[in-house]
């Protein structure tokens, strides 16, 4: 997954780290301490935070270009809605599916289905610039980081969905031809009562 990440991000630090776990050639310790640190001066951010310090990291991630978390999944936090969700700076949330492969301790033999997270975990992109659409939501694998599903495109909030010209031909037919009422036309073809008015309003 990660190798995918930074094909995509191209990192130059590890926020989280030590000379055994590290993925990146650049990256601070526990003894540098990453919330004593400049992000602003940091192009583009990997950070796998420790559990107790998740929400200290992320009142950092929009200091830097781009920010990549990859922390658990707590829906039932309250720093996930004012961090996270409500962050103005939350581009992308990739939530996982599988459970994380780690690094192995040193010393430790890689084995393909131990040394893996028994929680939820879910990256979270954040950038220097706030986000002009809703924030992108979708599932990955957590082994290869392919996409498997979209919850949330990330478009603009408000915009309606544009219709193809065969249902607004369809909406026309019903409503000229056969006298169809708005309410009945929606009921028909399974589309909002407002967006029929709309069309039918440009027709009288």
């Amino acid at each position: 997954m990660f190798r995918g990440l930074n094909k995509e991000f191209s990192f130059t630090l590890d926020a989280a780290a030590n000379a055994d776990n590290a993925l990146c050639l650049r990256f601070w310790t526990e003894v540098e301490d990453a919330l004593k640190q400049d992000w602003y001066a940091e192009s583009s951010i990997w950070c796998n935070p420790p559990y107790s310090l998740i929400p200290s990291f992320i009142e950092h991630a929009h200091k830097a270009v781009v920010t990549c978390f990859l922390i658990l999944v707590r829906t039932q936090a309250k720093w996930w809605l004012r961090l996270i969700l409500m962050n103005p700076n939350t581009h992308e949330i990739r939530f996982l599916s599988r459970n994380v492969r780690f690094k192995a301790a040193p010393g430790t033999k890689q084995k393909r289905l131990k040394n893996r997270a028994p929680m939820a975990y879910c990256v979270v992109i954040f950038r220097n610039v706030p986000h002009k659409c809703e924030i992108r939501q979708t599932v990955h694998c957590a082994d290869t980081g392919l996409l498997l599903h979209v919850i949330n495109r990330g478009s603009v909030p408000g915009r309606p969905t544009i219709y193809d010209a065969e249902v607004l031909d369809q909406i026309i037919d019903l409503y000229e031809r056969k006298r169809a009422t708005p309410k009945e036309i929606s009921e028909r073809i399974k589309i909002p009562l407002q967006t029929v008015k709309r069309v039918v309003q440009r027709l009288t």
